[in-house]
Parts: C-alpha cells; structure tokens; sequence
C-alpha cells in the first residue's frame, strides 16, 4: 500500500510571495523545509537530489536549478534573455551568485533564525537580503543543478508588462523598499545591462536553444521589449514610488 500522506491546507489571506513563505515555515514541524512554487515543473529526481544535499553536513541551505524549457519561439526568446540561466546538464553541488526561492530547501532551525526580511514597497528581491545575512553567519545557499525545474515565461503580453514594470520597479527601489539614492541612472543602466545581456546570450546560444536563424530577429525584438518595460517600471517608480509600490504585486 502507499504511505499516507499528512497534508493540511492552511489559507494565509493577505500575504504576498515571501511573507507566505514565512507563514509557512511557521506551521512547519519537520527538520527540513521546502519551499516550492506553483508554476515551477519539477523534473523526474528532483527532489531526491535537493533534500539528498543535506547529506553533507556543511549544506544548510540549497535551491534547485531554474531554468526555462525552450519549446517555442516565445520561450526560447525568454531562455536567452530572461532571469535564468540556460538548463545545466552537467549537475552538481555548487555556490552560485544567485539564487531563487521557487524551490529552496532548508535545515528547519536556521531558516527560524533567518527567515525572509520585510522588503517595503517592493514584491522581490528578499532572496539578496538572505544572502547576506546567510553570509554574517558564514553560511551560503548552495545550489543542486541536478536539481532541476522548468519555469515558464511570462503568459501572453499583458503577462510580461506586470512582470517586467514590477522588475524595474524593484531594481530602482532600494533592497528594503525605499527610494534609491542613486535615482534614475542606476535604474536605466541595469535595463540596458541586462539587455545587452540578453542580446549577447542569443548571438552565442541562439542555436542551443532551437531557434531557427530567421527567428532571431524576433527573439531579439521579445527581449527588447521586456526590458523596454522594465526600463518604464524604473521611471515610472522614480515619479511616483508609493504608487507604484501598490500596483503590479507579482
């Protein structure tokens, strides 16, 4: 027979992305906690590999690899010039630069002490605030690359403007939410970065992914437009940043 399952459902109204995951780190009993999102596809081993991280003592806190699954011109687009970084298939246990909470696994007793901090006016970003409070303690989040889900895009066009103008949005606000001192500047120059970015990662991979040669332009054209949103989301935030940290709470 299957093993019984103990599941609850416990409905939090009101929280946003990371307080929820701070509610339910609260309702937790076990040593370890997972935290997965809804919109990530798991593939086959995932979560042996994640919580069989733990197995050396020195991981105390590990995160899968996010990656989008190339399967149209709309998703190959975002592959190259999105947040992710292109499917790994080499695996292994490494400390990335960066790391996302759509599937992050803990030792239960560290996350209490470090749980995701309060981020103001912004919806994201609470993932840098941990690293750095990881790093006071010497720790690091660790990431399990054979530990892999697939994340999809951005869903059709008004999708992508939520996503991209709350993006730019929490680029220009500072990482708890305030006013940034460095204006409008820093806010544009990270939109033209990170395009630069995404252009550059489709002259190398654009046939990694499965683009056909004609398609580039239009892959190139997605990506500028992301960030074109992006780029409006920091001016828009630059003017009226209370009323922009109302809307677009993705």
């Amino acid at each position: 027979m299957p093993a019984e399952i103990d599941l609850a459902v416990h409905v939090a109204e009101g929280l946003e992305y990371y307080p929820l995951k701070n509610f339910g780190a609260s309702l937790a009993a076990g040593d370890l906690l997972l935290f997965v999102d809804s919109d990530v596809l798991p593939e086959a081993g995932w979560l042996a590999h994640l919580t069989g991280s733990f197995g050396q003592p020195d991981v105390h806190a590990v995160s899968g690899q996010t990656y989008i699954a190339p399967v149209d011109l709309t998703s190959r687009a975002y592959a190259l010039g999105w947040t992710y970084a292109l499917r790994d298939a080499d695996g292994g246990l490494v400390t990335p630069q960066k790391f996302y909470a759509n599937n992050l696994a803990f030792r239960a007793d560290l996350f209490r002490k470090v749980p995701f901090r309060p981020l103001g006016l912004r919806s994201r970003g609470a993932c840098s605030l941990l690293r750095d409070d990881l790093a006071r303690l010497g720790l690091a989040v660790w990431e399990n690359r054979a530990a892999r889900v697939d994340h999809p895009p951005p869903s059709g066009l008004g999708h992508m403007l939520v996503r991209a103008l709350a993006h730019g949005r929490d680029q220009y606000l500072t990482p708890t939410g305030g006013r940034s001192a460095s204006g409008l500047g820093r806010s544009l120059g990270l939109a033209a970065a990170r395009l630069g970015r995404g252009f550059g990662r489709t002259r190398r991979d654009w046939r990694r992914v499965g683009l056909r040669r004609y398609q580039v332009p239009a892959a190139l054209a997605i990506i500028a437009g992301y960030y074109g949103a992006f780029a409006l989301g920091g001016l828009l935030t630059h003017l009226s940043p209370a009323r922009m940290g109302r809307r677009f709470r993705v």
